[in-house]
């Protein structure tokens, strides 16, 4: 079983995050932590790097976006600290891969952000960048295709009844 020791105020406090079974609470604590520590770079490392972690196991990211853990997230892609930023790329990649998720980074306006980080030279940056990228855009995608979709059929809905109008009063 991984674990992960986030070192949430130096020699003051920690909190162990066992990947594979966190509660629902232990990741509220994690995005109000997110929240508190938007200027160390070191923690806020750590931080991103745990998130990215958890996602892989079960539904982290589902809890993590429910617990209003991307927003904060987002913001330490604005840090001049090379780890922060990798760190983050990776794990908003990952909680990119929930719809929901990918909707609240769009909100945050992400894609500016990860843009820029894509222009740069750093080839992990610019992989997972473009990874979050592209997950918000496949839902964008599927997004508009299922409103194409609904009108569609509500076209074809009113075609229908509108013929049957039409035989019944003749």
């Amino acid at each position: 079983m991984y674990s992960q020791w986030i070192f949430v105020k130096p020699r003051l406090a920690c909190i162990m995050f066992t990947c594979s079974c966190l509660t629902v609470s232990a990741m509220c604590l994690v995005s109000y932590t997110a929240y508190c520590i938007q200027d160390q770079d070191e923690l806020r490392y750590r931080l991103a790097e745990a998130i990215a972690r958890c996602c892989n196991w079960d539904q982290n990211r589902v809890t993590f976006g429910q617990c209003r853990a991307v927003s904060p997230l987002v913001t330490f892609l604005d840090s001049k600290d090379k780890h922060v930023q990798q760190a983050t790329c990776v794990a908003l990649y990952h909680l990119s891969r929930d719809g929901n998720n990918s909707i609240a980074m769009h909100q945050k306006d992400v894609v500016q952000r990860l843009l820029k980080l894509i222009g740069g030279g750093d080839v992990v940056l610019q992989d997972f960048a473009a990874g979050c990228i592209r997950n918000i855009r496949l839902l964008a995608v599927a997004n508009e295709q299922s409103d194409m979709e609904k009108a569609r059929l509500q076209r074809s809905s009113r075609k229908s009844s509108n013929g049957a109008l039409v035989s019944a009063s003749t």
